[in-house]
C-alpha cells in the first residue's frame, strides 16, 4: 500500500513512541542517500512536538512527517490534523529570525495541498512555520489573528517553537470544523481544483453544473439545488408571489457555483425569469466579467467590447446595485442572487456608511432590509437567493444568516408575504 507521508500516526500513538524509533521509520522511507543533517533536524522536530503537543487534545488528531504532495514532487516537513484544520508546518531548524522566502515555502504547501489533493479541497488549511531559535515572543505577539482567502488557505504563521500549541488551540477553538477521518483524507489523490473563473467559463459556455463540480463539493447535490432554485423561480412567477431562498453550506461547497449556474441561466434581460449575480467581492466581480467576455468572444467572434457589456449585465458588484437602487426604481431583475450574504453589513454599519458616505441623511435599514425592500418594489413576483457561508467568522459590522432572519421577521410584520426555503 502506497504511504502518502513517511511517518503517519495518530498523536496519541506519536507521543508514546520513542523518538528514535520514529526517526528510524522516517530515515527508512528516505530512498535517496541521508545527510546527517537531515537526521538531526527530523531528531529536533520530533522532539519538538513532542514537548509542545503533550497537553494537545488527542481525539482524532493524526500527525504525517514528510508528507508528500500528489504529483508536486514536494513533502511537508509535518502536517497535523486537529479538529477538522489541518496544520502545513515547516520548520527551519536552527534559525532565528524570520526569512521571508521559508514563508513562501510553507504558504506554497499550503496552497499546493488545496489545489491538487482531493480531500483538502474543502478544508481550511494553515501554514506555520516555526524557527527554532526565534526569540520567545512577548504575551502580546502570542495572539495571533489570521486571515483567510476566499479559498480557505490562511495568510503563512511564523511562531517561536513554544507556540504551538497555541496557535493550535486558538484557531480550532475559532473555526469550529468538523473532524474529519485523517487517514481517509490523506489517502485521496490528486486532482486539481477547477477555479471559480473556470467554472464561470464552463457554465457561459451552456456546460451542464454537474460537468464542472468535480470534487469541491457533492456533484448531485450542487445539480440538484440548481434545478430545485430554478424551479422555485419558475414557480415563483407562475403563482405570482415572492420567495427567499437560503442556500448554506461550508466554503468549497460550491454555493457560488449554485449561484453562477442560476445567474447564467437567465442572463438574458429579455427573459422573463431575468437574473444577476451580485458579489460584495470587486476583485472577484472584475475577473469573473472580464473572463467570461474573453471566452465568448473566443466562442462567438465577436467585438470584446460587446462581450463585456453581455458578462457585466448579470454578473455586477453588490453595492453598485445598492446605490443604484437609491432612486427608488424598479430593478429589472426579478432575481437577485447575494453571494457571501452572510457578509453583508448590520444596521448600525450601513446607516453610517449611507448617511456619511452616500449622503442619505436618516438612513436607517440593515443592508438585508435593504435588499429585500428594493426586490419588493416588485409588484408582481421577486425571488432572493442567499448565499450563505458557515465555518466562517464574521467581520465587525456583518450580519450573518440571523441578520436576514431579522430583516425578514420586520417585512412579515408590515405585511409583505414571502415564502421562505433554507437549502
Amino acid at each position: 500500500m502506497f504511504n502518502r507521508a513517511f511517518y503517519s500516526a495518530p498523536l496519541e500513538q506519536f507521543l508514546v513512541t520513542n523518538a528514535l524509533s520514529i526517526s528510524g521509520e522516517i530515515s527508512a522511507a528516505h530512498t535517496q542517500q541521508l545527510q546527517h543533517q537531515q537526521s538531526r533536524a527530523w531528531g529536533a522536530e520530533i522532539d519538538i512536538l513532542k514537548r509542545e503537543l503533550k497537553l494537545c487534545s488527542a481525539d482524532n488528531t493524526h500527525i504525517f512527517f514528510e508528507f508528500m504532495i500528489p504529483r508536486m514532487g514536494r513533502r511537508a516537513d509535518v502536517v497535523l490534523v486537529v479538529k477538522g484544520v489541518i496544520f502545513v508546518i515547516e520548520f527551519k531548524v536552527g534559525a532565528q529570525q524570520i526569512n521571508h522566502a521559508d514563508l513562501r515555502q510553507a504558504h506554497g504547501y499550503a496552497l499546493d495541498l488545496k489545489n491538487f489533493h482531493s480531500g483538502s479541497h474543502d478544508k481550511f488549511i494553515v501554514p506555520i512555520l516555526i524557527a527554532t531559535n526565534l526569540a520567545k515572543p512577548t504575551p502580546l505577539q502570542a495572539l495571533f489573528k489570521l486571515d483567510f482567502a476566499f479559498d480557505n488557505v490562511a495568510s503563512p504563521v511564523a511562531i517561536h517553537s513554544g507556540q504551538i500549541l497555541n496557535v493550535i488551540n486558538q484557531i480550532t477553538t475559532s473555526l469550529k470544523q468538523v473532524e474529519f477521518d485523517a487517514n481517509q483524507w490523506a489517502a485521496s489523490g490528486y486532482l486539481p481544483t477547477p477555479t471559480i473563473i473556470e467554472a464561470a467559463q464552463a457554465l457561459y459556455a451552456q456546460h451542464n453544473v454537474e460537468d464542472i463540480a468535480k470534487s469541491e463539493a457533492d456533484t448531485q447535490n450542487i445539480s440538484q439545488t440548481s434545478q430545485q432554485l430554478l424551479q422555485l423561480i419558475h414557480d415563483a412567477r407562475e403563482r405570482k408571489c415572492k420567495v427567499i431562498c437560503f442556500v448554506t453550506g461550508v466554503p468549497g461547497a460550491g454555493k457560488t457555483l449554485v449561484g453562477l449556474n442560476i445567474a447564467s441561466t437567465h442572463s438574458n434581460p429579455k427573459e422573463k425569469e431575468y437574473s444577476v449575480f451580485l458579489s460584495g467581492n470587486g476583485p472577484l466581480v472584475s475577473v469573473l466579467q472580464e473572463a467570461l467576455a474573453r471566452d465568448r468572444k473566443v466562442r462567438i467572434a465577436d467585438t470584446l467590447a460587446s462581450c463585456r457589456r453581455q458578462t457585466e449585465q448579470f454578473i455586477q458588484n453588490i453595492h453598485k446595485f445598492r446605490d443604484d437602487s437609491l432612486s427608488g426604481a424598479v430593478p429589472p431583475e426579478q432575481v437577485a442572487i447575494f453571494d457571501e450574504a452572510q457578509r453583508a453589513w448590520n444596521k448600525e454599519q450601513t446607516s453610517k456608511f449611507m448617511q456619511t458616505k452616500r449622503n442619505q441623511i436618516g438612513f436607517n435599514k440593515s443592508e438585508p432590509e435593504y435588499l429585500i425592500e428594493v426586490m419588493d418594489r416588485h409588484e408582481d413576483w421577486a425571488v432572493i437567493i442567499a448565499l450563505v457561508g458557515g465555518g466562517q467568522e464574521i467581520n465587525t459590522g456583518e450580519v450573518g444568516l440571523l441578520g436576514w432572519l431579522n430583516a425578514l421577521d420586520e417585512k412579515l410584520v408590515i405585511g409583505m408575504p414571502i415564502t421562505l426555503q433554507i437549502y
